[in-house]
């Protein structure tokens, strides 16, 4: 009986779904370890929240990170892509439904 929940466990660990949460915690603590997150909201709060200064300090603070945070972010930005993308394939979500849910 062990053997039948030994292989019910690793089926459940290895199922797509796990997966995929796995490869976004691994993205998540990578960049969590990296990056001071605190650091990051402060200077952004400092230079204002309009388009044009918000696009001009990603642009500049992704430019001047390790090449380790670069490949993080870009992975997690292909990631979340992938999800969203994979939902809406599914049907479980559609683009009106997320843009424009009422409650």
């Amino acid at each position: 009986m062990r053997r039948v929940y030994c292989v019910f466990f690793i089926k459940k660990c290895a199922s797509r779904p796990a997966l995929k949460t796995y490869i976004g915690l691994v993205l998540a603590l990578g960049i969590l370890s990296s990056v001071s997150v605190k650091s990051v909201f402060n200077n952004l709060l400092q230079k204002g929240l309009d388009f044009g200064s918000l696009s001009y300090f990603s642009r500049y603070a992704f430019m001047n990170t390790e090449f380790f945070v670069q490949t993080l972010l870009v992975l997690s930005v292909l990631f979340l892509f992938y999800l969203f993308f994979g939902l809406k394939k599914s049907g479980h979500i559609s683009f009106f439904n997320f843009f424009f849910h009422r409650s």
